[in-house]
Formats: C-alpha cells, structure tokens, sequence
C-alpha cells in the first residue's frame, strides 16, 4: 500500500503534464512594430523622445470591428504592449481581441489624427496551430514567416 499511493500520484503527475497549451492549440499571431522618422531616425514610440507617437492617444480599428476606434488602454484582451528590445521601442499588436480567427484581419493603427497605417494579417491553421503567415503594411507585403521573428519597422 505505501509504494501503491505514491505510484498513483506519479502517474497523475506525468499524464497531466504536456508541452501543449491549455487545449492542444497553439496561437502566434501577433506582431511587433517599431517606428521611425526617417529624417531623423527618430524612434517614434520611445514616449521620451520630443516627437513620439503619444501610447495613450493611439486608436485602433479592427475589422471585426469596422469604424469603432478604440483606445489602447480600452481594450480588455489581446492589449497591445509597448516594450523595449535592445534600446529600441516596439508595440505588440494582435489582430483581434477576443472574436475567432479567421483567414484574414484589418487593423488599422490611428497614430494620430492625421497619421495611420493599415495592417493585413493573413493567418493559417495547421492542425492545433494558428500563427500569422504574412503581413502587409498598407497594401505592401513587409513580411513573411520565411523571415522568422514577426517584427516590422514602418518608416515615416
């Protein structure tokens, strides 16, 4: 009886733990964007910087979600992150917030009022995993998954 119990825990043990997230399924989709004023190489989501796109003002549209700009600090799941990488600043955006993926999303970033760029995401399904195949930056293919890591620089 007392190698039987601790046998019975072992045994819950591994068949419970797996590499697999919750569910089986495996989702990569989003991306990280840095941007730039080319004439100046300023690094324009650095908030410390004299000219920077201010985080707190900047909306997105989702396709799931046509003509309803939303703040940043409104969005509830999926939120984009602002972070630095190397003295560099990006931020981490998701096609959607809490609706299913589909083959393709819209978003498009308002950095300004005069200011946005309109991101495609083309997703693909394998099996349990989901991940962003290409993504086009106002109509233009700025990468692919032959290029590994999912960031973007978009220049102004």
């Amino acid at each position: 009886m007392k190698i039987i119990l601790p046998l019975v825990v072992l045994c819950i043990v591994l068949f419970s733990c797996n590499d697999e997230p919750i569910g089986g399924i495996m989702v990569e989709v989003d991306i990280d964007l840095s941007v730039v004023k080319q004439s100046t190489m300023t690094d324009l989501l650095n908030q410390a910087e004299k000219e920077h796109y201010d985080y707190n003002k900047i909306l997105l549209e989702f396709s799931s979600f046509p003509n309803q700009r939303t703040g940043i600090e409104a969005i509830q799941a999926s939120k984009p992150q602002l972070f630095e990488k190397n003295g560099k600043f990006y931020l981490k955006v998701y096609p959607v917030t809490r609706e299913a993926l589909s083959n393709e999303h819209i978003l498009t970033i308002y950095w300004t009022d005069t200011e946005k760029d309109v991101i495609t995401f083309v997703i693909k399904k394998e099996g349990n995993i989901t991940y962003t195949e290409k993504v086009l930056v106002n109509g233009v293919l700025k990468w692919d998954k032959s290029k590994g890591n999912r960031e973007i620089a978009l220049l102004k």
